[in-house]
């Protein structure tokens, strides 16, 4: 304990202050300012008030978001439910959700400094974490988004592969699909740092295409990631299977938003849900139609990912695959029909551990 007291002490003092400041933010500020007073918290307390009315997420309620979200947000209500009403009705909901996703947040923190002293000296891993508790960006969207649960199952899975732990790795990120869909990510990432061992009997070598994987590794790391989103989903889909894609259908009826492509369609506003979710009946009739090429747009991303996929990447070496997977969420984003701002925190986590000087 002592040894690692002095090894750390530095990231711990400031561990300490980075969730001393995250958890008084909590408390004492609401996101927006001057510009205007709003944070989804606002939305994900409504939204979980309708169990109230007997909607229930997955069984006759429609949601953009994996199950794990909503189960958190309504046992997170009910417990709010539960203690003493205060000027602010949001408060205690607030603060109780705050607070779980803080914890998660800590978390992330930890995993990006674990991640940036495996790519780093020591002296360097410390200014990464710096970088990271003096951004603005993550403390405004630990106020007011859920962005910190999805991201730790993201970085817990990413370290894991780091660390040569495929299988929990996938584990982690199964959890973390049931979350938010981006941990899916890191699928193709993890397939390429399964190379083979000696006396592998089973592998996959394209010289060519500089692919050199264990065949017999990657299939039980697909299959332990697919089986981990099936034990997670498999109640939600016994509630009703027409519901079970929820996120996926609701995503596909949504014109895009904040992006380049909304641009294109003409689409200034942010992400709206063109129906009642209560509306089961969603059909074509709930779907806006759009004038871009998605199947064309899907192929031109799709080569280009394969591309770089296939050229030659020492796979062996974390800043590889760190680097890999920084690249892997950035073109997803470019490709992704809509985007929203409290996603840069995907994005900054690279930049700290990747770029921590002047240039990132």
């Amino acid at each position: 304990m002592t040894t690692f007291y002095r090894t750390h002490r530095n990231f711990l003092l400031l561990l300490l202050l980075f969730v001393s400041f995250r958890a008084l933010a909590l408390v004492a500020y609401r996101p927006g300012g001057q510009i205007l007073d709003f944070s989804d918290y606002y939305f994900y307390r409504e939204f979980a008030q309708l169990s109230r009315q007997g909607y229930v997420p997955y069984y006759n309620l429609w949601t953009t978001y994996p199950p794990l979200f909503p189960l958190l947000m309504i046992n997170v209500w009910k417990v709010s439910a539960l203690l003493p009403p205060w000027e602010y009705s949001n408060l205690w909901f607030t603060l109780l959700l705050g607070g779980v996703f803080l914890v998660f947040e800590t978390g992330n923190f930890i995993l990006l400094y674990a991640i940036a002293r495996k790519l780093h000296p020591p002296e360097t891993a410390l200014r990464a974490a710096w970088i990271y508790a003096g951004l603005f960006t993550p403390v405004y969207t630990l106020t007011g988004w859920f962005e910190s649960y999805p991201l730790f199952f993201f970085l817990l899975a990413l370290y894991l592969l780091l660390e040569r732990r495929p299988y929990l790795s996938a584990l982690a990120g199964g959890v973390g699909v049931m979350v938010k869909l981006l941990p899916v990510l890191l699928l193709p990432v993890g397939v390429r740092t399964l190379i083979p061992r000696s006396g592998t009997r089973f592998s996959l070598r394209i010289e060519r295409l500089n692919v050199e994987v264990d065949v017999g590794r990657a299939l039980g790391y697909g299959l332990l990631f697919a089986a981990t989103v099936f034990a997670i989903g498999y109640p939600f889909y016994r509630l009703n299977p027409a519901l079970i894609l929820s996120p996926l259908s609701l995503t596909g009826a949504r014109p895009p938003w904040e992006t380049v492509w909304a641009l294109l369609e003409g689409n200034y506003t942010y992400g709206i849900i063109p129906l009642d979710m209560r509306n089961l009946a969603l059909g074509e009739a709930g779907r806006v139609p759009s004038t871009l090429p998605w199947g064309w747009i899907t192929v031109a991303f799709g080569l280009l990912y394969a591309l770089l996929y296939t050229r030659r990447v020492d796979w062996r070496a974390p800043r590889a695959v760190v680097a890999f997977s920084g690249l892997t969420m950035c073109l997803f984003l470019l490709y992704s029909k809509g985007y929203s701002p409290q996603w840069l925190g995907w994005l900054l986590v690279f930049v700290a551990v990747l770029l921590p000087n002047l240039r990132g």
